[in-house]
């Protein structure tokens, strides 16, 4: 998949520092590790000089078609502007809730009106929760607004991609399978890393190869009984309307993979 996942971590041995890391996702959804470098401190010149080599590992060019997931770190943000300045940067939704919690506490309901706004998929059903929202708490809606929301909300997701993340869950969880490692010297913590980055990738491949991963199996199982209960009309053009079960009508174009819903992508591989 075209995303790449991106966060900073502190060495926990006597050497400090930060060790930032790059995530890709394989054709089962999982992690697959892309590269990790120790700097003396997260800042834009250090993010400027990572982003630039994955750029040039992956061919990545001015990050047309590609999805970096990341924090709102100021100098990460800034680096992937100058590298890439074409690439979709998404921020990630469990940070902006971390922080809106810490300015307003554990308001009951405020974390799954952030998330169902995070998970809007077009720009009607935005409006909708950013209104009830606003209802909710003008002071959680007042801050909710400066985190510009067009950076993690779906319904201003590109289209084309073809990855619906809203979060950046991967890096963490690939910090947490390295966390004994950031304990050794800084040699054989890079070397424990790459090792077990290669046993993952193994395998991951494995999985991959078999066309059997659980992913693809039970998203397209969810998705049967909903496509079977619509109603197709065709038009020209490779055009179609479809009418779900709840009486929606969307447009979709079987020439760009589209649909007006913005849920569903359709993808043809080979």
């Amino acid at each position: 998949m075209p995303l790449i996942g991106v966060d900073g971590c502190f060495l926990k041995s006597r050497m400090k520092g930060q060790l930032l890391v790059a995530l890709g996702r394989d054709g089962d959804n999982a992690i697959y590790p892309v590269a990790w470098a120790v700097v003396g401190v997260e800042n834009k010149d250090n993010w400027l000089w990572f982003v630039k080599k994955i750029k040039v590992d992956l061919g990545l060019e001015e990050g047309e078609g590609y999805v970096m997931v990341s924090d709102r770190q100021k100098g990460l943000i800034a680096a992937v502007k100058r590298a890439l300045p074409w690439i979709e940067h998404r921020m990630c939704v469990r940070l902006i809730y971390g922080n809106l919690k810490k300015n307003h506490g554990k308001k009951p309901d405020m974390k799954l009106k952030i998330w169902n706004l995070a998970w809007s998929y077009n720009e009607a059903d935005y409006k909708a929760k950013l209104r009830d929202i606003e209802q909710y708490d003008q002071g959680v809606y007042d801050d909710l607004m400066k985190s510009k929301p067009e950076k993690w909300c779906r319904a201003f997701y590109k289209l084309g991609p073809y990855c619906e993340d809203v979060e950046n869950n991967s890096t963490e969880s690939f910090n947490n399978s390295i966390g004994k490692a950031r304990y050794k010297p800084f040699v054989p913590m890079l070397e424990t890393i790459a090792r077990l980055a290669m046993v993952r990738i193994a395998k991951r491949d494995v999985i991959c190869s078999s066309h059997e991963g659980p992913y693809v199996i039970e998203k397209l199982e969810s998705l049967h009984k909903l496509a079977s209960e619509s109603t197709v009309r065709p038009s020209t053009n490779q055009m179609y309307e479809v009418t779900t079960s709840y009486g929606c009508a969307h447009r979709v174009s079987l020439e760009s993979r589209t649909c007006s819903c913005r849920t569903r992508t359709i993808y043809h591989g080979t």
